[in-house]
């Protein structure tokens, strides 16, 4: 008899030392559906979608091809019921206020918006006011005449 699905990846997971809490560790599939997968349980599970990719990512995980899993698994030919849950839709409300009035403060925002982004990006900054830049006028120390600078006359030049 050739060996399932199940017997195959417990015996892969096995032989690489993990246990079910560290493959969902890893995977973040949950410990229940591995063991349900190892066990060839494929009614536990959600769907087939959920099916698929729980078989793909857990061969991965272990080194196995997930194509020839999801092969082997196909030729088994389980069809399961999907168990995942319904989306419910829920009616869009109107504004309290009706559409016009919506429409309006929709435009008047975006409008103020672009006002706002225009005058804060796009005005170019103010010229810096003019700075009055004085020097003061360079001064002279005073120089005090030293005797040479006297003029001499001749009756007083010494002999």
């Amino acid at each position: 008899m050739a060996e399932t699905i199940g017997s195959l990846l417990e015996k892969t997971r096995i032989a690489k030392g993990l246990t079910p809490e560290q493959v969902t560790a890893k995977t973040r599939i949950s410990a229940n559906f591995i063991r349900a997968v190892e066990a060839d349980r494929f009614d536990d599970l959600p769907g087939e979608v959920v099916i698929r990719g729980f078989l793909k990512t857990y061969a991965t995980l272990l080194g196995l091809d997930p194509v020839d899993l999801l092969t082997r698994y196909d030729a088994m030919g389980i069809t399961t019921v999907d168990k995942s849950p319904e989306l419910i839709s829920i009616p869009l409300q109107e504004s309290p206020l009706g559409p016009k009035v919506t429409l309006y403060g929709g435009v008047s925002l975006a409008l103020i918006v672009t006002v706002a982004v225009y005058w804060f990006f796009g005005s170019p900054p103010p010229p810096p006011p003019p700075v009055a830049v004085t020097t003061p006028a360079p001064t002279m120390a005073p120089v005090e005449e030293s005797p040479l600078d006297q003029e001499t006359t001749p009756e007083e030049a010494p002999p």
